[in-house]
């Protein structure tokens, strides 16, 4: 499924589109089912959007009492250390107290044992997402955010990893060759089967990326890790700035 794409004038104006569609998403959600779901990501993406979702005036009345914050990956490292996404989140999204620490759950990433931590997360998303909240035997996310790396990945699914190959897993620990390190993360069909996908490109590093992904899509040629994102049955969308968006995508809409 190729991804609807909207580019936006700047960091601010996208962090504010992207929080619409959140909050108008939540609304529904808890209307329809009583709580909304969603799988947050790492790395500098997300920064403007989780500032705006804490600190906007336009997202002050959010229903964060009946939003489940989860991850979509995590760092092997400890909650504390400054790679943590979880503690990115703390810091740019949680530090108001609006988000309920119940409603926070972590990747417990200071387990020794990478294997060990992927299998206590994926015990708690068990948890929180009975037969009902499933699709295809995989957890529903209401939203799920993504980033994209220069090289093409998406949450902790690197390219020529052996995480990107599962097909039964909600939650793996994947080894990343050219880190030398361990990174935990959902699955393709873990995310594939959320309702909604967003995926956000603020750093005008990865502009060559989305342009390379956007023509291999076209080529229909597979050799991103990030073109694994489809959707089963939910909305795709990339948001993305002046200064991500290739030249034969520079139609911007106003925020």
């Amino acid at each position: 499924m190729k991804p609807h794409i909207e580019i936006l004038p700047d960091n601010e104006a996208l962090a504010r589109r992207v929080a619409d569609k959140i909050l108008a998403q939540a609304r529904f959600s808890i209307a329809e089912r009583g709580r909304f779901t969603l799988a947050l990501t790492g790395g500098d993406s997300p920064v403007p959007l989780y500032q705006t979702l804490s600190e906007g005036p336009a997202y002050r009345d959010f229903p964060w009492q009946k939003t489940l914050c989860f991850f979509g990956d995590e760092r092997h490292v400890p909650p504390d250390h400054r790679t943590s996404n979880y503690r990115q989140a703390k810091k740019k999204l949680f530090h108001t107290g609006l988000v309920p620490e119940e409603n926070i759950f972590r990747f417990r990433a200071e387990i020794p044992d990478a294997e060990e931590a992927a299998d206590d997360y994926e015990q708690t998303l068990r948890e929180h997402f009975s037969t009902k909240d499933q699709i295809d035997g995989f957890p529903r996310f209401d939203v799920v955010l993504l980033g994209l790396g220069a090289n093409g990945h998406t949450a902790s699914l690197f390219p020529c990893t052996r995480a990107l190959h599962e097909k039964k897993r909600w939650v793996v620990a994947n080894p990343v060759p050219e880190l030398d390190k361990y990174r935990l993360t959902l699955t393709f069909p873990a995310l594939n089967t959320a309702r909604e996908i967003y995926l956000e490109s603020i750093d005008p590093r990865t502009k060559d990326t989305v342009a390379n992904v956007l023509r291999a899509e076209e080529l229909k040629f597979y050799p991103y890790p990030v073109q694994s994102i489809a959707p089963v049955s939910g909305n795709y969308c990339w948001f993305l700035t002046q200064a991500t968006a290739p030249s034969s995508q520079q139609k911007v809409i106003s925020s």
